[in-house]
């Protein structure tokens, strides 16, 4: 699921940037600077704004903090709209970087089993 390797390696750069605030909790805070975007027509990022790509629903939350604020802990997760149709899987990852699948389509279950997805 490369939108979800990208959000990992977006909170990445996020936290590196803002250090006093760690992982970004909203997908749209992810989005390149206007001068760091795509000129042409086609966005690959545009899921960030709108939540959405190919199908699937991603969804950023459980963001955690230490003592002093600082986002420490996220997960991300994507599902399929509609499930049979759009996709059958659910795929999920989190600050470790790591990207987990469920083949029952749930992200609670993804989250919990962290089955691992070979490439």
């Amino acid at each position: 699921m490369n939108k979800l390797r990208a959000i990992t390696m977006l909170e990445k750069k996020f936290a590196a940037a803002h250090p006093e605030k760690g992982f970004a909790c909203e997908l749209d805070l992810l989005r390149p600077a206007q001068n760091e975007q795509n000129p042409v027509d086609y966005d690959p990022m545009r899921f960030l704004a709108i939540g959405t790509s190919a199908g699937y629903k991603f969804v950023l939350g459980n963001c955690r903090t230490n003592a002093n604020g600082v986002v420490v802990h996220y997960e991300a997760t994507a599902l399929p709209i509609e499930r049979g149709r759009t996709g059958f899987h659910a795929f999920c990852t989190d600050d470790s970087a790591s990207l987990w699948y469920d083949a029952e389509g749930s992200v609670t279950k993804c989250l919990a089993s962290r089955r691992v997805l070979h490439k």
